[in-house]
């Protein structure tokens, strides 16, 4: 396909508003997210489907009931065996065969397919006889790595999502953090890291987000390291391997998939780069209360925790950890329960690499009250004493106003990883 030059943003959406009067303006985001994944997913593997079909049909005899790994085949770390594509769904029982054909993906790409909980939608458009055109309509689409490139589709996917906060009059912090806030805080704890920009040793590092949302810090943390090793013409660069949590199920989608499909654009990778997963080790499910990698400790940490969200619901287990004190992650104490911010930030400080598994670094991004909030004694106070106390507080950087709805101050809280915490706990 040649490359073209079309506002798929725009051209997206219209779709939403074809499906309005019979879709809910807040289920928006159940037809143009998990159809535009789809659309990316099946261009990626246009070059190579046939010859997956063609091998399926041959495994099909087997009688091994574990998944057989087309990836060899396919040449990405997904595949789909299904003969079916959006262009060739049939107009009756379109429902059926689109699932069934989502079913035929590999379980990486499946699993994230299925947390956008498409049925109901899908049965809506349906019963409305709107759902082939839909097929239809997105089938179109040249989102080819040829055509779009990893950044370009990352950047199309933060569109989306920002005008589906705005439609629906939703906070924009639930959805995304602001690329400048995101490259801001990467720089910060990439600085002065030689062996990270400079190194051609093939150096790994990990970098961990405990609040992923849609993946765009890990993602603009991997776009700015490849761009500050381009044009060093490098044998083996320094590695960063991505890790992240998040437990709202759509968020979580997006973000694996945009890790996923993340190097499907790059035609000088190997074999290995070209099917290697970097949506592997990004899980869903609550950090506060089901911390999915208990025993891990990493070198980068970025991360942008919930607003003046209430903890009520996690308080029995966040306060069964706390009497671990320094053993578990919450051993400074708990703040007010109408605002985790802290625990979130304890738990930062918890997860960093110590220096002899390389060093930790950290950026967390906060509303004002949290470092404010609390009069001495209380649980902010006791939290913010013990981070100073520790010595791990490298800076705090206030940022402009208004870079995101409802929320006037806002700051990046960089911190470094020290022996004190390291002998306290």
């Amino acid at each position: 396909m040649a490359k073209d030059n079309f506002n798929y943003e725009k051209s997206i959406w219209d779709i939403a508003e074809y499906t309005r009067d019979t879709i809910n303006r807040k289920d928006f985001d159940k037809v143009i997210l998990p159809f535009t994944l789809l659309r990316r997913l099946e261009c990626a593997l246009e070059d190579t489907k046939d010859a997956v079909v063609e091998e399926y049909k041959k495994q099909e005899k087997n009688e091994n009931e574990e998944e057989y790994d087309f990836t060899s085949v396919s040449k990405k770390p997904f595949y789909n065996y299904s003969k079916y594509s959006l262009k060739t769904i049939p107009v009756n029982n379109t429902w059926l065969t689109l699932k069934a054909y989502i079913g035929c993906f590999s379980k990486n790409a499946r699993e994230i397919m299925e947390k956008f909980k498409m049925a109901d939608t899908c049965t809506t458009l349906e019963e409305a006889g709107m759902l082939y055109e839909v097929c239809q309509r997105f089938s179109k689409f040249n989102l080819s790595p040829d055509n779009v490139s990893d950044r370009e589709m990352s950047d199309i996917y933060e569109h989306l999502i920002e005008r589906y906060g705005e439609e629906i009059a939703e906070d924009a912090e639930d959805f995304m953090t602001p690329k400048d806030v995101v490259r801001l805080a990467v720089k910060m704890i990439f600085a002065n890291d030689d062996e990270l920009l400079n190194s051609d040793n093939g150096a790994i590092r990990t970098l961990y987000d405990p609040t992923l949302g849609t993946a765009g810090f890990i993602c603009d943390a991997l776009d700015l390291l490849d761009e500050w090793h381009s044009d060093k013409n490098m044998v083996a660069p320094a590695m960063i391997i991505p890790y992240g949590q998040e437990c709202e199920a759509e968020s979580w989608a997006i973000g694996k998939s945009n890790l996923l499909i993340r190097n499907i654009s790059s035609n000088d990778g190997d074999d290995f780069n070209n099917t290697q997963d970097l949506s592997e080790n990004i899980m869903w499910g609550d950090t506060l209360i089901d911390d999915q990698f208990s025993s891990m400790k990493f070198n980068y940490i970025l991360s942008n925790p919930p607003y003046g969200k209430k903890w009520e619901k996690q308080k029995e287990k966040v306060e069964e950890e706390a009497q671990k004190g320094y053993d578990g992650r919450f051993g400074a104490g708990t703040p007010r329960i109408n605002d985790g911010a802290m625990l979130f930030l304890q738990h930062v400080v918890s997860k960093m690499a110590s220096t002899e598994q390389g060093g930790g670094k950290a950026a967390v991004v906060l509303a004002g009250s949290p470092l404010f909030n609390g009069d001495p004694g209380q649980g902010e106070s006791n939290i913010r004493r013990w981070l100073f106390k520790i010595d791990v507080v490298d800076c705090i950087v206030k940022l402009p106003e208004a870079l995101f709805f409802h929320i006037s101050n806002l700051f990046i809280v960089k911190i470094l990883n020290n022996e004190h915490y390291i002998l306290a706990a």
